[in-house]
């Protein structure tokens, strides 16, 4: 099995796990609604400080490098870390 788009694809799982918190705490589910909540801080995960940027990681927990923000490609192509995108583009809805 060839891992690509891991950027695109824990963003978008941490984004559904964001709406199950919200969800379950609507409905008065304190537990499910904290295990889901700390499931969608994961994105912090992915956040490099230093580039600020959302990054992939290697298995080890190391920043993958090099790294080019600009460089797109997605699976159909040459395979990546992105959807379809980019680090800018999978970034800035991020930035505070």
């Amino acid at each position: 099995m060839i891992k690509t788009e891991s950027v695109s694809s824990t963003l978008e799982s941490v984004y559904d796990d964001y709406a199950a918190a919200d969800m379950a705490q609507r409905m008065g589910k304190e537990e499910d609604a904290a295990y889901f909540a700390k499931r969608a801080d994961f994105y912090k995960n992915l956040f490099d400080t230093e580039t600020q940027f959302m990054r992939p990681r290697n298995a080890d927990g190391s920043w993958k490098s090099p790294f080019n923000p600009s460089q797109v490609a997605h699976m159909e192509s040459t395979g990546g870390d992105y959807t379809e995108g980019n680090a800018w583009q999978y970034t800035w809805p991020c930035a505070t």
